[in-house]
């Protein structure tokens, strides 16, 4: 079970940084036909690596860059230490997931498209994080930031396969 949140990179300084594919375990309270809810450990985020532009591929970084933006994720970004869970709670309405995300102590409503492949619900969508308080990361007094939109990838083994 995990969840992949892919970032953007923008500004004038934009091709100088990565779009990055950060992932989480993802732990299944509940499931049905009709509903799911799961919870998210982001303690445990970890950064997959980068983007890479001609391949859509996720490629290594180095370690000490890895450590840097772990580092930034926790302590700037999502704060979690006060905030270390997020969760999540929907319902199936065919190819689309339609819930609420708590995340930093607030709730926002999402929605996700899905389909089910082979005992595992996948799932694909957009958020903006300042919907949740987050305020997208920036540096170089804002030359190089990341956009206030990220995509949601998720898997969940549902059944036995």
């Amino acid at each position: 079970m995990q969840l992949e949140i892919i970032t953007y990179r923008e500004g004038p300084l934009g091709p100088l940084g990565h779009d990055l594919c950060l992932s989480a375990p993802v732990l299944l309270d509940e499931y049905s036909a009709e509903s799911i809810r799961v919870e998210i450990d982001c303690r445990s985020f970890d950064v997959l690596g980068a983007i890479d532009e001609g391949t859509a591929e996720v490629v290594p970084i180095p370690k000490k860059h890895r450590r840097e933006i772990l580092k930034t994720v926790h302590t700037q970004i999502l704060d979690t230490q006060s905030h270390p869970r997020a969760l999540f709670s929907g319902r199936l309405d065919g190819s689309t997931l339609n819930g609420t995300l708590q995340l930093m102590g607030r709730n926002q409503i999402v929605r996700l498209d899905v389909s089910r492949v082979e005992g595992t619900l996948v799932g694909l969508g957009q958020i903006k994080p300042s919907h949740w308080g987050i305020k997208p990361y920036s540096t170089f007094f804002g030359a190089l930031r990341v956009r206030d939109d990220v995509t949601i990838k998720f898997s969940v083994e549902t059944a036995a396969k």
